[in-house]
């Protein structure tokens, strides 16, 4: 008996993102067929990054195959000539788009056009992308999420598409990013007018407003928000100062608005306007991340104090925070659930450690990024998660060998632990040699390490320059309970094929063991899996 239609959809909605599996599901039966075909190309940019440019050509004749006879005399006039398909393509799809990114159109278009065409190819790669893109906003009833991740080439092209006929799209958007400096921060106060039931939010930015207008106008974007739960805000200026993105960006902007180069005043003028916007939102905000960020004065602190209150999930990347900064960090965070943190080189630990004593026990999820030094401040940032969060499931941070007893007091206290991640800070190598054994030694203490595994654990990988016998391996094999799915040791250079034939013995006598790629070394011969 074949399942109901609504079966089938919900199935095929669960797959989605599994790529491999939507297109196996294409050819069990029509029904199916529509299903997988639809969710395929929800978002057909989305993997267009990873293929060769031949592919990427395939899916823009697919598309404009789609196109109107009259569309397509446009593009004969310019001498552009669409290929005649063996048969007309068997769904609109078009119509299925609800994920669009301009600068992937554009890239595969170009793509296309390389692939066609030896003269003119700027030209009519504009053409055709400004073509597929009137198509889309035709077609497609339903925008779900746009990405105007466009270099200063695109932005004069597609702005006024936007201000031209995208309302019904807009009003229906539930994800929006922006990589700017635009040409015209004015497009925030359109897209106030037309998108207020945003769930998404990021903004990448290389410079900031230089005008407190048009900071108030993305602060009332973001304020119109009606259910705002993740936000992003990125300055990519510390990232990329000189680069070939960059510099384009920051010409365009002074010949298109007469702007001058953003400054650190620039910034500590724009940033209280945007984080007293977000605070708003403070009751629907659940995930906040920060990249980049220098937050300086009051009015900035107190406002993200705001924003952090009710947050599920918090990420901050390479942000300077004021020496006092401690005392404006909310002593209770009774939301948080995940924190995540790549310090700075001139980091403030203070913020880190009220976050974690004001989230306590709550907190299930800790992810720490590179640290510049194994100092005594940051191991008494893992002494404070020990103490403080006992329910923790997933841990990743950077690790030293020279802090075992650490990591067995962290195994001690969290007893709940689901997936353990070590690895090796690219700072700390500085100066140091991993193929030193004595140093990397720590046979003697991976029998203790196997013993201590708390009987949750189901992933644990170890990414340090360890070494340690066969014999060593064995002990902790036999002294682990814990029913591991995945197990690496993958930046142990000393590893042979004697450590990896124990392995796959523990496999057989363990069947949770699912990833079985365990190990790499230079010293394997053999293939025992």
């Amino acid at each position: 008996m074949a399942l109901p239609a609504d079966c089938v959809g919900e199935i095929i909605c669960h797959l989605q993102g599994d790529v491999s599996s939507l297109y196996s599901c294409v050819f069990v039966n029509r029904l199916w067929c529509d299903n997988a075909t639809r969710m395929l190309w929800r978002h057909p940019f989305r993997v267009t990054k990873d293929l060769p440019k031949e592919k990427r050509a395939a899916l823009i004749e697919t598309y404009l195959c789609c196109l109107s006879n009259e569309d397509k005399a446009c593009l004969a006039a310019s001498e552009v000539y669409v290929p005649l398909p063996a048969r007309q393509p068997a769904f609109n799809y078009p119509e299925y788009l609800r994920h669009l990114s301009i600068e992937s159109l554009y890239t595969c278009v170009s793509m296309w056009v390389q692939c066609t065409m030896k003269r003119n190819r700027n030209k009519v790669t504009t053409q055709i992308s400004c073509l597929l893109r009137n198509l889309f906003m035709s077609q497609s009833p339903i925008l779900d999420a746009l990405s105007l991740d466009m270099n200063p080439d695109i932005w004069k092209d597609h702005l006024s598409f936007l201000q031209n006929g995208a309302d019904t799209w807009l009003s229906r958007l539930r994800e929006l990013r922006l990589f700017a400096p635009l040409p015209n921060w004015s497009i925030f106060t359109y897209l106030t007018r037309n998108t207020t039931r945003l769930r998404k939010l990021e903004i990448y930015l290389i410079n900031y407003p230089s005008i407190p207008a048009d900071a108030h106008s993305i602060a009332t974007f973001i304020q119109v928000q009606q259910s705002l739960e993740h936000f992003i805000l990125v300055n990519n200026a510390h990232l990329i100062p000189n680069s070939s993105i960059a510099q384009p960006f920051h010409n365009l902007l002074l010949g298109l608005s007469g702007a001058q180069p953003s400054s650190t005043s620039t910034e500590s003028r724009c940033l209280p306007i945007f984080l007293s916007a977000l605070a708003s939102r403070q009751d629907a905000l659940s995930h906040a991340e920060f990249s980049g960020i220098s937050f300086e004065g009051d009015a900035s602190l107190n406002a993200l104090s705001i924003c952090f209150q009710n947050l599920e999930s918090l990420e901050i990347n390479s942000c300077v925070f004021p020496t006092n900064a401690r005392s404006w960090v909310p002593t209770d965070l009774p939301g948080l659930r995940k924190l995540s943190f790549s310090p700075s080189s001139d980091c403030n630990y203070d913020v880190f450690l009220r976050l974690i004593r004001g989230a306590k026990e709550k907190l299930r999820e800790v992810y720490i990024g590179n640290v510049v030094s194994p100092s005594p401040t940051y191991k008494s940032v893992i002494d404070t998660i020990i103490i403080n969060c006992p329910n923790i499931t997933t841990f990743a941070a950077p690790w030293s060998t020279d802090d075992m007893l650490q990591l067995l007091n962290l195994l001690h206290r969290c007893v709940k632990l689901q997936s353990l991640t070590l690895f090796n800070a690219e700072q700390w190598n500085t100066g140091t040699d991993n193929n030193d054994t004595d140093k990397n030694d720590v046979s003697s203490f991976l029998p203790k390490l196997g013993i201590s595994l708390p009987n949750t654990l189901r992933h644990l990988d170890i990414e340090l320059p360890w070494w340690f016998t066969a014999g060593a391996l064995e002990s902790f094999l036999k002294n682990s309970k814990a029913p591991l799915e995945t197990l690496k040791f993958r930046n142990s250079p000393w590893i042979s094929d004697d450590h990896k034939y124990l392995v796959k013995i523990a496999f057989y006598l363990n069947d949770t063991l699912k990833d079985k790629n365990v190990v790499q070394g230079a010293y394997l011969k053999n293939n025992y899996f």
